[in-house]
């Protein structure tokens, strides 16, 4: 059976899927599931404003910002300078490596870690 929808729409579902499986995959690292799908997005543009990617999203700004902030702490989401414009512009890393994601979410549980153990001590736990 021949599928006869056009171009576009078998790309947009492919996108789609893509997308859904990103943040999936990132929810398995312990990184909000729209945080995956937000940078699942962001690799299929050159670049993004937080606007556009709350149109896309269908999310607040608020939350893209944060998904952002956190992506940039990963080094998976860059702020691109763009000339003429006053909105801030990002781009996402098309190639990372899952170990430098890792490492930051070690280095994430060991200032957790730290944090209970002051935590605990000005309990006189």
């Amino acid at each position: 059976m021949v599928n006869k929808e056009q171009p576009e729409v078998l790309v947009d579902q492919a996108k789609d899927i893509v997308i859904n499986a990103i943040g999936a995959t990132m929810d398995l690292y312990g990184i909000n599931r729209s945080v995956g799908n937000l940078y699942g997005t962001m690799l299929f543009e050159e670049s993004m404003t937080l606007d556009e990617m709350r149109q896309q999203l269908q999310m607040s700004k608020p939350s893209m910002s944060a998904g952002v902030k956190r992506l940039q702490e990963y080094d998976i989401v860059k702020q691109k300078f763009t000339r003429g414009s006053r909105k801030q512009h990002f781009i996402a890393e098309k190639t990372f490596s899952i170990s430098s994601v890792t490492s930051s979410l070690i280095n994430g549980i060991e200032r957790l870690k730290l944090i209970e153990t002051v935590f605990m001590r000005r309990l006189n736990f």
